[in-house]
């Protein structure tokens, strides 16, 4: 299907979730929910979610009449072109001619799997194996090298930004003993024990509030200017030295949104440059893919005129670590002392 909406052109491709993975990724926000809040809430949680998936029925069917059965099957990897081997050469090629500064990391295994088996992550986190269809394996490689990337230690007060029910800061108190707070949109605004509700362009904290900010599978999800507010916003709740880790940063030609026509999507505010992709089982709304003359004008320029030393890394062999995994690059922006 291709349609044309606010000057963006939209096509459709289809990446449905397994049903198997579907009911393991409910199994595990009622996990997530009843360690923060108790079993009532996560019964609210995963009543909320049923409703949720009951009131896509109706666009589930308009989709279908749209589209009817000619819509690609993407891998559920969401592998649709968007970051195939031959755009991530060029977009290498490209930030290794670029004034900032570029690294190449080759994560090693070993010390993955050792990571892997010094946290018990729950069997079914976010929907279980990449064997059976979810991402939990990616889940972990992603944590792995924003640790890498960003190592913390017991001194740090970091703040998971866009949190939700993630166990990375569970696995960042245990393995580390650092303080570690949640920041999302879905939390009471300000800060509560060891949340911070509201947008995490604009956070409740005062100025050198914390050490490292760490952001995985989040500010793609940054919508309208909500990724240059971020990066000014994380320079003034750093301390000097702090750091900012991006993982993984989105990079495509062209400039992309990845969207799922089956979620509510009133009142989004297409970028006005490039394509909006709508992706069935992407199960969300809004999701950024830089062209690097994004990444320059969207966030490169505002963590310059911050003072922010900035830092591209390319992750080699990913998929040595994680087939199918697009952690092909990461952003770490540091603070200057």
């Amino acid at each position: 299907m291709n349609t044309h909406r606010n000057g963006i052109n939209q096509r459709s491709i289809q990446a449905p979730m397994r049903v198997s993975a579907a009911f393991k990724y409910l199994i595990n926000v009622a996990q997530g929910v009843r360690a923060q809040e108790g079993w009532r809430a996560a019964a609210r949680a995963i009543g909320r979610l049923i409703l949720l998936e009951a009131l896509k029925i109706p666009r589930i069917i308009d989709f279908k009449r749209s589209s009817g059965t000619s819509a690609h099957a993407a891998p559920r990897t969401y592998d649709f072109d968007l970051m195939s081997a031959t755009i991530v050469h060029d977009l290498v090629d490209s930030l290794e001619r670029m004034p900032l500064e570029f690294n190449r990391v080759s994560v090693d295994p070993r010390a993955l799997r050792k990571h892997s088996e010094s946290f018990h992550y729950p069997r079914f986190y976010a929907g279980g194996s990449a064997a059976k269809g979810g991402f939990r394996d990616n889940k972990i490689v992603e944590y792995f090298v924003s640790l890498e990337l960003s190592p913390i230690g017991p001194s740090d007060i970091v703040i998971d930004v866009a949190s939700e029910y993630s166990v990375f800061p569970v696995m960042v108190r245990k393995l580390f003993g650092a303080s570690v707070f949640r920041q999302d949109l879905i939390y009471p605004p300000g800060v509560h024990g060891d949340r911070i509700g509201g947008n995490a362009a604009r956070m409740d904290v005062d100025p050198g509030f914390a050490t490292r900010l760490m952001l995985h599978n989040s500010f793609e999800h940054f919508e309208e200017d909500a990724d240059s507010d971020f990066i000014r916003e994380a320079w003034r709740i750093l301390k000097p030295g702090g750091t900012v880790c991006i993982v993984p940063l989105f990079l495509t030609s062209p400039h992309t949104v990845l969207t799922d026509p089956l979620v509510e999507r009133r009142d989004i505010e297409w970028d006005p440059e490039g394509t909006a992709v709508s992706i069935v089982g992407y199960r969300n709304r809004f999701g950024r893919f830089y062209s690097l003359d994004t990444l320059q004008r969207r966030v490169i320029e505002p963590a310059t005129e911050c003072g922010f030393r900035l830092t591209i890394h390319y992750v080699e062999n990913i998929h040595e670590l994680q087939p199918g995994s697009l952690l092909h690059f990461a952003l770490v922006l540091e603070k200057s002392l």
